[in-house]
């Protein structure tokens, strides 16, 4: 399990706006592990979703990428 302190430097690889406030895990999925990272703007809390893929059941992260963006690109 990642502690916070990473995930905060993970986040940091993102274009999230404003100020890390923390990061939980989120769900109790069985493949991948799901986090919910809050961030505050403009003393609002702005939440975002990050999921670490398992790259024992994803072999071909680059191929799955390739997938969730085609089908998010159609579904919008």
């Amino acid at each position: 399990n990642m502690t916070s302190l990473k995930m905060e430097k993970i986040c940091r690889h993102f274009n999230f706006k404003g100020d890390f406030i923390k990061i939980v895990a989120y769900g109790d999925g069985h493949i991948n592990d799901t986090y919910k990272v809050t961030y505050e703007v403009e003393e609002e809390a702005i939440n975002y979703i990050l999921q670490r893929v398992n790259h024992d059941i994803f072999k071909e992260t680059s191929k799955l990428m390739e997938n969730i963006s085609f089908h998010h690109y159609w579904y919008k």
